[in-house]
């Protein structure tokens, strides 16, 4: 578990932080009463075709929230195999990021560039991702995802979140069972 946090944080290392329209949500704060519902429209998915994914992100505060998350995929066999794909919801494709360089070093890391997200006092907002569009590795890589889903996760049973990080917190979507079919010869 260690380890995941460790990548994460080097994996997401432009996690951003939430402000809700009265109060900033700092270190230690609550995170804005904002919910997450995830839905598979593509059943089953195959390798190679759209997997498209519903999220709902409902604001339940009581005034409208400003959200600044990087959200992120995480998609576990029921072996433990997990992968993950930083995601952006809004123009469903891989995140984008930002090269950074080291100061007095030749090392480049990458940087996410997180989505602004503005929801009214108890409205709701729906995207549609298709998973196949975004990019994907290992969980434990140290790499930046840089590969289709059908390069990376074998057929099989699997299951799906979205967490979408905010500041040092983070929301999580429910759990999603889904299922890869191996492509048609």
């Amino acid at each position: 578990m260690f380890l995941r946090a460790v990548l994460c944080l080097m994996l997401l290392g432009g996690w951003g932080l939430a402000q809700n329209s009265q109060e900033t949500s700092q270190a230690g704060a609550a995170l804005p009463a904002v919910g997450c519902t995830l839905s598979a429209v593509t059943r089953p998915w195959r390798s190679g075709h759209p997997a498209i994914v519903s999220i709902e992100l409902k604001n339940d505060a009581g005034a409208p929230v400003d959200l600044i998350v990087v959200p992120y995929f995480s998609l576990e066999s029921k072996s433990g195999r997990a992968y993950t794909s930083p995601v952006d919801i809004v123009a469903n494709h891989a995140l984008d990021t930002t090269r950074e360089t080291t100061a007095g070093s030749t090392g480049v890391s990458l940087k996410a560039n997180p989505l602004h997200l503005h929801l009214e006092k108890e409205a709701s907002l729906t995207f549609k991702v298709d998973a196949n569009k975004t990019k994907w590795d290992s969980e434990f890589s140290a790499k930046w995802p840089s590969l289709l889903l059908s390069k990376v996760a074998p057929p099989g049973a699997y299951f799906l979140t979205l967490k979408l990080w905010i500041g040092d917190d983070g929301l999580q979507c429910n759990k999603i069972a889904v299922h890869i079919q191996a492509a048609r010869k």
